[in-house]
C-alpha cells in the first residue's frame, strides 16, 4: 500500500467515525432527560467509575498530606450548648487573633456538635454515638478540653475524664478563683467497674442546708427552689426530658475545698470574655482540662483568655 492509499484509508476512517459520532449524538439528543442518563451510565460506567475513583483517591491522598502537615493547637469541645447557633466559631477567631494569629498549616477546633445525656445511660443511637465519639477523640489523645454546664461536667469527673488543676493552677489563681466560688472540688473518680455498680448518673441528694447547697454564683442562689420546681415537675407527670432538664437546672457544683477533693473545672461565664459569647443560656459553664490532653499550655493560654488573664508574651 502506498503512501497516497495509507492517507486516503486514514481520511476514510475519520469520515467513518465523525459520521458515527454525529448519528450517537443524535441519538442522544432524540432521548429524555431520564433516558441520556441511562444511555451515559450503560454505555461509559467503567469511564465514569474510573474516574470517579480517581477523584477519590486524589481526595483521600491530600487529606492524608494535610492531616501528616497540619499541627494541631488546641482542641475544645463544646458539650450541650443550649443556643440555636452557638458562637463557637467567632470564639475561635477572636482567640486566634488575641493569641497572634496562627502559622501555615496550624489549625484550632471547638467543636459544638457533641450533646451528652447523663440520664439516658446509653439507650439510644444518638447517645450511643457521642459516647463512641467522645471516647474515640479522648483515646486517641485528641481533645484538649471541654467546656460545659454543671451536670455534665459532674458526670464526666466521676468517669475519670478531667485531670486534677491543683499544680496546674498558680497559688494566686487558686485563691482568687476560689474566693469567687469558681472552682470545682471534687474527690478522685471511682474505679469504673465500681462506678457501673452505681446506676446511672443523678445529682446528688444528700440532705444539705440551704446554705451548704449554695455556691454564691449568679443563677444558684435559691437551689432549693429549683428542687422544688423539679418536685413539681414530677408531681404533674411530666416527660422524662423534662425531668432531667429541671435536675440539670438544679445541679450546682461543689465550690468548697477539702481535704479528700482536687480541683477538677474552673467556671468561666463570671468573669473575662466568655459571656460576651451567645454560647450557653441561663446556666453556669465550666472549663476542664482532659486528662490526657495533648497541648497543656496552649490550654491554659486559652483558659487565660476565656478568664480575662492578660499575658505578656501572647505571640510566642
Amino acid at each position: 500500500m502506498t503512501e497516497e492509499e495509507k492517507k486516503h484509508q486514514k481520511e476514510l476512517w475519520k469520515q467513518d467515525r465523525a459520521r458515527e459520532r454525529r448519528e450517537e449524538w443524535e441519538k442522544i439528543r432524540a432521548l429524555g432527560a431520564g433516558a441520556r442518563l441511562q444511555y451515559f451510565w450503560d454505555y461509559y460506567k467503567i469511564v465514569l467509575v474510573i474516574v470517579l475513583g480517581a477523584v477519590l483517591a486524589l481526595y483521600f491522598i491530600l487529606n492524608v498530606i494535610k492531616g501528616v502537615r497540619t499541627d494541631t493547637l488546641l482542641y475544645v469541645c463544646v458539650l450541650n450548648s443550649n443556643e440555636l447557633d452557638p458562637d463557637t466559631e467567632l470564639l475561635r477567631e477572636d482567640y486566634i487573633q488575641a493569641r497572634g494569629g496562627l502559622e501555615n498549616m496550624q489549625e484550632m477546633t471547638f467543636d459544638s456538635s457533641l450533646y451528652v445525656n447523663p440520664d439516658a445511660n446509653g439507650t439510644s443511637q444518638a447517645d450511643v454515638a457521642t459516647s463512641m465519639k467522645i471516647a474515640a477523640f479522648v483515646g486517641a489523645g485528641t481533645v484538649d478540653a471541654f467546656i460545659a454546664p454543671p451536670y455534665v461536667t459532674d458526670f464526666e469527673q466521676k468517669s475519670g475524664m478531667y485531670m486534677a488543676l491543683d499544680d496546674i493552677l498558680t497559688q494566686d489563681e487558686i485563691q482568687k478563683l476560689g474566693s469567687q466560688n469558681c472552682l470545682y472540688y471534687a474527690p478522685e473518680p471511682v474505679d469504673e467497674d465500681e462506678s457501673a455498680k452505681n446506676g446511672p448518673w443523678m445529682p446528688e441528694t444528700e440532705d444539705k442546708s440551704a446554705d451548704e447547697h449554695k455556691s454564691g454564683l449568679p443563677g444558684s442562689e435559691d437551689v432549693s427552689a429549683g428542687e422544688n420546681k423539679s418536685d413539681l415537675r414530677n408531681d404533674a407527670g411530666s416527660t422524662e426530658g423534662a425531668d432531667t432538664a429541671a435536675r440539670a437546672d438544679a445541679f450546682v457544683l461543689n465550690t468548697e475545698a477539702g481535704d479528700d477533693k482536687h480541683i477538677y473545672a474552673v467556671r468561666v461565664d463570671q468573669a473575662g470574655v466568655f459571656g460576651n459569647y451567645h454560647i450557653y443560656s441561663d446556666t453556669p459553664v465550666w472549663f476542664a482540662v482532659i486528662g490526657n490532653a495533648p497541648h497543656i499550655d496552649e490550654t491554659l493560654r486559652f483558659l487565660h483568655f476565656l478568664l480575662g488573664k492578660k499575658e505578656e508574651n501572647n505571640n510566642e
